[in-house]
């Protein structure tokens, strides 16, 4: 079971480093869309919010400090998916499956970290562990 709880990790932290490689490689893009969704300050929600992402994906990927890594997360997350998918304001039937869709997705992601916050620290194979 330690084997699938990495590999699970790892697949976990790749899908927010990946994000974090976004936010800071299309940053004007991403201020752009953020800007069309009433993000107050994009610029610097979109800065905070990659630093957010970088943080947690390598503190759950190497198991150090994972609680304050999934925090991180879960302060990303919360924020983003009520301002940035708010489907509930969709008047357009495929714009509102894509927004809902992406909410309940972010919604998954959240449960997920409040799980991996019930795991005993240290994390098998975490360095310093």
């Amino acid at each position: 079971m330690p084997l699938l709880f990495l590999l699970g990790r790892v697949i976990f932290a790749v899908y927010f480093l990946e994000a974090a490689y976004n936010h800071i490689i299309n940053t004007n893009t991403l201020v752009g869309y953020a800007q069309s969704k009433g993000v107050p300050e994009p610029r610097a929600a979109i800065i905070l919010s990659g630093f957010l992402l970088a943080f947690g994906g390598v503190s759950v990927l190497f198991g150090v400090a994972p609680r304050a890594g999934l925090a991180a997360i879960i302060l990303f997350l919360l924020p983003v998916t009520y301002m940035m998918h708010a489907f509930w304001k969709e008047t357009d039937p495929k714009q509102r499956h894509h927004e809902k869709m992406a909410f309940l997705k972010n919604l998954m992601i959240l449960g997920a970290c409040l799980m991996l916050l019930s795991v005993r620290t240290p994390w098998v194979a975490s360095l310093g562990a």
